[in-house]
């Protein structure tokens, strides 16, 4: 039977209905996609390990730690961050897509304060081709916001060091504008910009997403590193004598018995656990591998049960370059203080500033953090900050310190008081390469080497030492979380 005038205007009726949802949902796709938001995959390493591209999630055979391991070049061996014991990765691994994002529009399209923010993380279209196989203005690129037009930027030993084109010389502006290459500063001019380029201080988000692990005491690690080493927490001095004992991912401190050196009325010296058998280099178990650099922008956090010792303290030491700070707290008193020191003189100590905080209960577990970043120090006490202080310093004044050569010291020491830690977590700064593209490869045992120049350029990297950046207007400054 064929269909009624009725059942036929009912089915156009549903056709229609229906086209017209999926017309409005087209449209109300396009308008999300254009003004709300968009969803993205990553497609690279780049960002990692804040955003992951393809990759595969591999377990330390040594430690246990799981990291991932980028797939956009298969690699043939995987190097732990944590314990530095490399693994050889046979077959073919199942890989995991990249991570996905999803981005607002809207705040950009409004602009202004809710326009692109400095250390932001950003989606664009380069409107050219970094790679043959790309097509102009079609390829989306995932990275950091680092610098905002008009700003003047130069990178120094893994920090952005910033300052603003209106705070410069018309002189200076005109060299760092001139196309094709810059024109060189005079003295004077050079000596003026670098004491206007500031360090440059990161947000407090994206800090917390930089930070990349150096040791975590809850990964131990049963097998050596390439390079023979094993790292783990140590009492310094004589461990025989020590108050600090180690049972696998607890330490214990217990000073409150006096030992057979100490005197009625006399304060003993703190005594210290010290991190060993780590370069502190700027690895990335991504890449497996890399370490170009000691990177001495560190944090140092851990869980802390203070049991007794009313007058006892405990201290949490970071080392930068020549100068050793120490953070002292005394739990019972709820008052710390800060101190800094030369490396090789650490008994010569000088206060920088003492604040308190609420006295610890006793068996009340506190999470502790030390940080010494961007040349600023800070402490938090579960996870609120409690004290900082910043250290003032100029593109002219990094420069003159050169390159860091000796690793770190990182240490806790503890006196006069009982006490309980675990969760031990060292972890570094995002280290942004700052050395133009243009390098020297020692080619035998001579020394006679030949010259490699960047695949894209035969010009000194953008913002690279001595190669400061002033970005016009609409344009923008971005790097890669995965600065190698």
């Amino acid at each position: 039977m064929g269909k009624t005038a009725k059942q036929t205007h009912s089915s156009f009726a549903q056709t229609k209905e229906t086209l017209g949802s999926i017309i409005f949902a087209l449209i109300l796709a396009l308008v999300f996609r254009g003004f709300v938001g968009q969803a993205f995959v990553i497609p690279t390493g780049s960002m990692a390990p804040t955003l992951n591209g393809k990759h595969i999630d591999h377990v330390c055979s040594s430690c246990g730690y799981s990291f991932a391991v980028g797939m956009d070049r298969l690699p043939v061996r995987a190097q732990c961050p944590n314990c530095n014991h490399e693994d050889l990765l046979n077959g073919q691994p199942i890989a995991d897509q990249g991570d996905g994002i999803f981005t607002l529009s809207w705040p950009f399209a409004l602009g202004g304060a809710l326009g692109p923010q400095r250390w932001d993380v950003a989606v664009f279209k380069a409107p050219f081709r970094i790679i043959a196989e790309e097509r102009d203005g079609e390829t989306n690129y995932i990275k950091r916001l680092i610098g905002l037009p008009g700003d003047i930027l130069e990178i120094i030993d893994g920090d952005v060091y910033l300052g603003r084109a209106e705070e410069v010389s018309e002189s200076i502006r005109t060299k760092l504008l001139h196309t094709p290459l810059p024109v060189a500063l005079t003295t004077e001019e050079k000596g003026e910009l670098d004491s206007k380029l500031q360090i440059s201080r990161k947000a407090a988000q994206a800090q917390e997403a930089l930070w990349q692990i150096v040791f975590d005491s809850d990964f131990i690690a049963t097998k050596p590193s390439a390079r023979g080493l094993i790292p783990a927490w140590k009492a310094a001095g004589d461990a025989k004598a020590s108050h600090w004992s180690v049972a696998g991912r607890t330490f214990r401190f217990d000073g409150t018995k006096p030992g057979p050196e100490s005197q009625p009325g006399a304060a003993r010296q703190p005594e210290y656990l010290e991190l060993s058998g780590k370069d502190f280099r700027d690895n990335y178990g991504y890449n497996c591998g890399g370490g170009w650099q000691i990177v001495s922008d560190l944090r140092l956090s851990g869980t802390v049960n203070w049991q007794e010792g009313s007058e006892g303290l405990i201290q949490l030491c970071l080392s930068k370059r020549d100068m050793l700070y120490t953070i002292e707290l005394q739990p019972r008193q709820g008052t710390g203080r800060a101190l800094q020191a030369k490396r090789d003189a650490p008994q010569e100590t000088q206060e920088i500033q003492t604040w308190t905080f609420p006295a610890w209960k006793k068996d009340r577990p506190v999470r502790v953090s030390v940080a010494n970043v961007d040349r600023q120090l800070e402490v938090r006490l579960n996870d609120r900050v409690v004290w900082q202080h910043g250290f003032g310093m100029t593109a002219g004044q990094a420069r003159l310190q050169g390159y860091e050569t000796a690793s770190p010291i990182v240490r806790i020491g503890a006196s006069g008081c009982k006490a309980e830690l675990s969760h031990l977590l060292v972890s570094r700064d995002v280290y942004y390469q700052d050395w133009a593209p243009i390098i020297t490869v020692v080619m035998n045992s001579k020394g006679e080497g030949r010259r490699l120049y960047n695949a894209y350029s035969d010009k000194p990297g953008w913002a690279t030492r001595e190669n400061p950046l002033l970005l016009r207007e609409k344009e923008y400054f971005v790097l890669g979380d995965n600065s190698p």
